[in-house]
């Protein structure tokens, strides 16, 4: 499918969900995640995801996989086995925003900022 098209993100997706059904496995679009309780597992898991990669003729780019670890980052966050954290690259880029000198500013700030309260408040 060539890329550009409106709809191409979503029949994508739909694609991955389709091709990692009965997989222990988390994708967004291209980025696959295989998950497993022990090492072990993460083997056999692995074995199994690979035979349906090669059955289904698709491919994956060796110098952008990473086996066995214990966190990965993932859409800008660092998801571990206990829970998801966010990068530490982009708290501190928020913390070097420099303070806000008058109300345009402040009103400028707290918008562009909106993502961030909603989806980390405590």
């Amino acid at each position: 499918m060539p890329f550009g098209l409106r709809n191409a993100p979503a029949t994508l997706q739909r694609l991955m969900d389709m091709f990692c059904r009965n997989l222990p496995v988390m994708a967004y679009l291209v980025d696959i995640i295989v998950l497993s309780p022990t090492f072990d597992q993460h083997l056999m898991d692995l074995e199994t995801f690979f035979l349906k990669l090669k059955h289904h003729t698709f491919g994956a780019n060796r110098n952008k996989c990473h086996f066995a670890c214990s966190r990965v980052k993932c859409l800008g966050l660092w998801i571990t086995s206990l829970r998801i954290e966010v990068d530490p690259d982009k708290v501190s880029a928020v913390q070097k925003i420099p303070p806000p000198r008058n109300v345009k500013h402040v009103c400028a700030i707290l918008f562009a900022n909106m993502f961030l309260v909603s989806k980390f408040h405590t």
